[in-house]
């Protein structure tokens, strides 16, 4: 950089700082608004899933295991299931067969993923505590 007698750039030959600052805003409240889009996105899903988890939640509990609820940062519902007498296998049948009427439950990898009937985008994860690493 060629900087004048007093330290400071020679005009016309770099941005000057106030259009530099300038772009750098643009460009935090491009990615605000992305995120924010992308918040109310994931809320909106939250909140036309909520009938169906609560429906998942209630079958889950019938079976009198341990079952807890997280949400992940994209809103999606993840069910953990804790249940000392039974292999994950077992675990995975009792709650296929609890679950059939409401949803479709599909086995992936140790999780479970149910999927409403009714509205296939209505879903949620089934995860184990004994297929969790320090679970």
């Amino acid at each position: 950089m060629r900087h004048g007698a007093h330290g400071q750039m020679e005009k016309g030959k770099y941005m000057n700082h106030d259009t530099q600052l300038f772009i750098y805003r643009q460009a935090v409240n491009k990615t605000l608004t992305f995120h924010h889009h992308e918040i109310e996105a994931g809320l909106r899903r939250a909140h036309e899933q909520e009938e169906f988890i609560y429906t998942v939640w209630r079958k889950l509990l019938t079976l009198g295991w341990q079952v807890s609820i997280a949400m992940d940062n994209r809103f999606n519902t993840i069910f953990y299931i804790r249940c000392y007498d039974l292999s994950i296998s077992e675990q995975k049948t009792h709650i296929n067969a609890v679950l059939a009427d409401v949803a479709e439950v599909v086995p992936e990898d140790e999780r479970l993923y149910a999927s409403s009937w009714k509205q296939d985008y209505l879903s949620c994860e089934i995860a184990f505590y004994d297929s969790i690493p320090g679970g």
